[in-house]
């Protein structure tokens, strides 16, 4: 992953149009101290190893104690491998999405920029929350918000799968489409079953209906709020 890292500072440098290039120092530094899914990266794949491991040996332990037959355990173990295969396609996707993202942070360090703007992909595999902040600017490296209140709890990726960047931008640039804009758009594409599975059908009620606004969505340190916790806001 630090050779990853390192290839993608040299190309964000390059694409921003950055002058400087990280050194390999500040590489492999931004690279050790670098976390996936809240671990290091070395322990993130031994933990998940650990847990299938497990739960196939759940699956034998159980026909042991005679609690499933032959045909269940066989089932059951090939369930497992099936969603351990999911699991660590995810792992993988993260993994290599947040190496892209530490050799960018490497290079915007090296550079010394101000400002980012979040950037999505808008699509039904979108998450309200990385919707929500897409073409919103922050300041680099704090990640305070500027000009509106939509706080970053995580920085890209910001949950397994994210698809989303930041990038370099100054106050002063003319965007195509503001936030909002950007969020109705992306509500609007999608079908009434992707609503429900990315943001809620709760949630978008509450919404339509002027109850909430975006900023009501986030919640202290830029967490999504649960449909619960959106509910009690409007009593």
């Amino acid at each position: 992953m630090g050779q990853l890292t390192s290839i993608e500072a040299e190309f964000a440098a390059r694409v921003a149009g950055l002058g400087a290039r990280p050194t390999d120092r500040q590489i492999a530094r931004a690279a050790a101290a670098m976390l996936l899914m809240g671990a290091p990266p070395a322990d993130a794949y031994q933990q998940q190893g650990q847990q299938i491991a497990y739960r196939i040996g759940g699956h034998i332990r159980e026909r042991a104690a005679e609690l499933t037959d032959d045909a269940g355990m066989r089932a059951a173990i090939r369930e497992t491998g099936e969603s351990a295969a999911r699991q660590a396609e995810t792992l993988a996707h993260t993994g290599v999405t947040t190496a892209a993202e530490t050799g960018r942070a490497a290079a915007y360090d090296a550079n010394d920029i101000e400002w980012v703007r979040w950037a999505a992909i808008l699509d039904s595999r979108t998450s309200a929350g990385c919707a929500l902040r897409h073409n919103r600017l922050y300041r680099w490296p704090q990640l305070t918000p500027v000009g509106h209140g939509i706080q970053i709890e995580k920085a890209p990726p910001r949950h397994p799968n994210c698809r989303s960047t930041l990038v370099p931008a100054m106050p002063s640039d003319d965007i195509t489409e503001t936030p909002r804009e950007a969020f109705d758009r992306w509500l609007d594409s999608l079908a009434p079953d992707e609503v429900a599975r990315t943001m809620g059908v709760g949630r978008l009620e509450l919404f339509r209906e002027g109850k909430i606004t975006l900023r009501d969505l986030i919640g202290q340190g830029g967490k999504t709020l649960t449909l619960e916790e959106l509910r009690e806001r409007t009593r």
